[in-house]
């Protein structure tokens, strides 16, 4: 029977006989594994950049085309926005302007003309009507307004018929009622009278019709600056 005899191989033997293994499916050498790695690194750059140099111009062109679009989008709706402003504005000012031609009208026709109360009504209906149809471009305090000036105009001729002298009468038919009436004589003596504390406190006639006219020049004017205001653009 033959005799087997194990001998110890050295350890730079050892190493080598190990480094060789791994051309039989052992351990790589590390210099083999390096360039493995810097191969894989390098086609994989080269592959990103082909994939950058491909794709980023195609991505710049569609940023430009949504930013395009985006503003365009943006225009668009502003100047929708202004078209829409534009025709509101314009209607808007049509209504005021036609509400204002029916209170001018009634107006001169209440100071020029004796106007019954039925008269007066049915005239006041048709206004408050148009007032009504365009609540959506009158603003309820003007629509208010309006109405209590036609009103007190109708109300300052009947107290002028009633309590006024001749020269405010006569002033009333030529449409200058709304400019305050010039001093009588009894009016200045009732000025100083006042001004000393002698005038009682009671308002005789005169006074009474004095107050009307100031009162319905005062809500004409008033109208006047707010619908001027709108035919400008400010409100």
């Amino acid at each position: 029977m033959p005799t087997w005899v194990v001998k110890a191989l050295p350890a730079a033997s050892t190493a080598t006989a190990s480094g060789s293994r791994g051309a039989t499916g052992g351990l790589h050498d590390p210099s083999e594994i390096a360039i493995c790695n810097f191969s894989l690194d390098t086609t994989s750059r080269h592959y990103m950049q082909q994939i950058i140099d491909t794709s980023l111009p195609a991505l710049i062109a569609l940023l430009g085309t949504v930013l395009t679009v985006l503003v365009g989008y943006v225009q668009w709706k502003r100047e929708r926005s202004s078209e829409r402003h534009s025709i509101f504005h314009k209607e808007k000012r049509a209504a005021y302007i036609t509400l204002w031609s029916k209170l001018e009208d009634l107006h001169i026709k209440i100071v020029t003309r004796s106007v019954s109360p039925d008269v007066f009504e049915k005239h006041l209906v048709d206004i408050n009507t148009f007032v009504i149809k365009s609540s959506l471009y009158l603003s309820s305090s003007d629509a208010q307004l309006a109405t209590k000036y036609v009103e007190t105009v109708y109300r300052m001729k009947k107290t002028i018929n009633e309590k006024g002298n001749q020269t405010v009468q006569r002033r009333v038919t030529n449409t200058s009622v709304l400019v305050r009436p010039p001093k009588t004589v009894q009016e200045r003596i009732r000025e100083i009278a006042k001004s000393i504390g002698v005038l009682a406190r009671q308002k005789d006639e005169q006074v009474v019709v004095e107050d009307v006219i100031k009162e319905a020049n005062f809500i004409r004017s008033k109208l006047i600056g707010r619908f001027q205001k709108v035919l400008k653009g400010y409100i």
